[in-house]
Formats: C-alpha cells, sequence, structure tokens
C-alpha cells in the first residue's frame, strides 16, 4: 500500500512540475523573452523517458510517474517543435551518445537495466 501510494505522489509531483512550464511556454510563445523550449532539448528527454518506461515495462515496474513523465515530456515536445529554439549544444549530444549507448548495451547483453540506469544517469546530468 506505502508504495503504490508513493507512485501515486510520483506521478503528481511529476504532472505539478510540468503545468508551470507548459503554461509559461503556451503564455510566452511570441513573446522573444518568455519561455522558450530548445527543440533538440526536449526531444533527447522524450526520448530518454521514452527509453526509461520501455526498460521499466520489460522488467514488469512502469510506475505512474514515469508514464506522467513521458506524457508531459510529450506534450513539451509538440510545443517545442512549434514554439522551441533550434540548435545543439555539447550536453545535447552527450546526452543523445549515452541514451544511443544505452540501447547497443541493452541489445548486446539483452539486459533492459543497462539502459534504463544509462537513462536515468543521463537525465541526472
Amino acid at each position: 500500500m506505502t508504495r503504490f501510494l508513493l507512485q501515486i505522489l510520483s506521478a503528481l509531483i511529476f504532472a505539478v512540475g510540468f503545468i508551470p512550464y507548459i503554461s509559461g511556454i503556451i503564455r510566452d510563445r511570441n513573446k522573444s523573452d518568455g519561455i522558450t523550449p530548445m527543440k533538440v532539448s526536449w526531444i533527447i528527454w522524450w526520448a530518454l523517458d521514452v527509453v526509461t518506461l520501455v526498460s521499466m515495462y520489460v522488467k514488469h515496474e512502469v510506475t505512474g510517474g514515469i508514464i506522467t513523465a513521458v506524457c508531459g515530456s510529450s506534450i513539451v515536445v509538440v510545443l517545442a517543435l512549434r514554439y522551441g529554439r533550434p540548435g545543439w549544444n555539447l550536453l545535447d549530444m552527450v546526452c543523445l551518445s549515452g541514451a544511443i549507448i544505452g540501447l547497443i548495451l541493452w541489445k548486446i547483453f539483452d539486459d533492459a537495466n543497462i539502459a534504463l540506469a544509462l537513462s536515468l544517469g543521463i537525465m541526472i546530468l
């Protein structure tokens, strides 16, 4: 029961965390000094969330928190594609490389934990 309640709390925290950012993007979409997400950064973040979700699914450990994270980042990606800034930075390249390495290692070793650990580590970075 405690685990279930913590999973619900996690999902709620993720959802509440996305609300101000998403509303800020929508509110500031025509302002030059407003909230403007980086397209590539959010696509990478969304991809890492999806890799995390899939690897958790394979391990039968999907939680509401990761589902909420994927949904929230999906909304931000759609908004970023419409209102975001283009361009790459070094951190984007490192994160994308890490995600690709995680998927390759998952395939080689047939272990979803590798992709999960790398995805979560990259998100922390």
